[in-house]
């Protein structure tokens, strides 16, 4: 009987296998005509490893060496800043979102104090981070409270969607003149729905009793409507760009349609130029505004 060891060498090591089976490193095995045959023939492949076992005929590629991965590049001071902000997105900071809020007190132009959803605690992270004292929450921005949910009376409500438009997480349901509804898991309790509504049909309750800042928020919660409010605004830029394509189109064709028309009077060529030169006028106007958007997402991207 064999010894056991004898089973438990590496395949490479082992010498008593047969040709057919043994598996090769650094080298790929492709079939190549010879004298009319085809025979198995050992090509390297350059930056890969691959390990070949024939029988069963599995390639595996991998990697030569850990240097033919792309770099990783690490976080910036105001992704690290960001990350540790509870994005609820409510504003309250005074800035349009979370991650304004952290570029700002990343370049400096913004205390790292003026966010009441985060609390004392969120306060403390951010020193943490900062290497700076902990600082009392500014007051005028707010105050840390219990975490609040939006409730809509479904009564009351006349679906006018203006609430809808207002969530930065796209926490509520709804279509126009039907009735609407908070996600209660999607919340983040940041109030902006308030202020729109005409009919005041919302109000905010408290859900998580005595705890207030990062004790009624948790890291998880917190990564989901960030990864919510990222892809709102991916999806509101592709509306507002389809529609401004759509709108362009649709002068386009009415410019043709004006140019097309018979004007015998000078009072109808008058009239032609005058609607072709507003319609030129908007489309100008669209072309400027496009390439002024363009500027700005070149701007804003790294």
């Amino acid at each position: 009987m064999r010894p056991l060891r004898d089973f438990l060498r590496p395949p490479l090591a082992r010498t008593d296998l047969p040709e057919d089976n043994r598996l090769y490193q650094g080298q790929r095995l492709s079939k190549q005509p010879q004298s009319g045959k085809s025979a198995a023939r050992a090509v390297p492949l350059p930056g890969t490893a691959f390990f070949i076992w024939r029988g069963p005929g599995i390639i595996c590629p991998m990697l030569s060496s850990p240097s033919s991965l792309p770099p990783v590049s690490s976080p910036s001071l105001a992704d690290r800043i960001e990350a540790l902000l509870p994005q609820t997105q409510c504003t309250k900071c005074g800035y349009p979102a979370c991650r304004p809020y952290a570029e700002a007190i990343a370049d400096g132009s913004a205390g790292y104090n003026q966010c009441p959803p985060g609390g004392q605690q969120g306060v403390a992270r951010l020193a943490q981070l900062l290497q700076q004292p902990v600082i009392p929450l500014n007051p005028a921005n707010g105050a840390e409270r219990p975490r609040p949910l939006a409730v809509i009376d479904e009564a009351a409500c006349i679906g006018c969607t203006l609430c809808i438009q207002a969530c930065p997480v796209d926490a509520i349901a709804g279509a126009a003149k039907q009735m609407h509804t908070v996600i209660n898991d999607l919340c983040t309790g940041c109030d902006l729905c308030l202020a729109p509504c005409p009919v005041d049909c919302i109000t905010m309750v408290d859900v998580s009793g005595t705890d207030t800042g990062w004790d009624a928020w948790t890291q998880q919660q917190a990564d989901a409507a960030r990864a919510r409010h990222d892809f709102r605004a991916v999806r509101l830029a592709r509306e507002k760009r389809e529609n401004d394509e759509r709108l362009a189109a649709k002068a386009a064709e009415k410019l043709k349609a004006v140019a097309a028309e018979s004007a015998a009077t000078p009072e109808q060529q008058a009239e032609q130029q005058r609607k072709k030169a507003i319609i030129q006028a908007a489309i100008e106007r669209a072309r400027l505004k496009k390439e002024q958007q363009a500027e700005e997402a070149a701007k804003d991207s790294p």
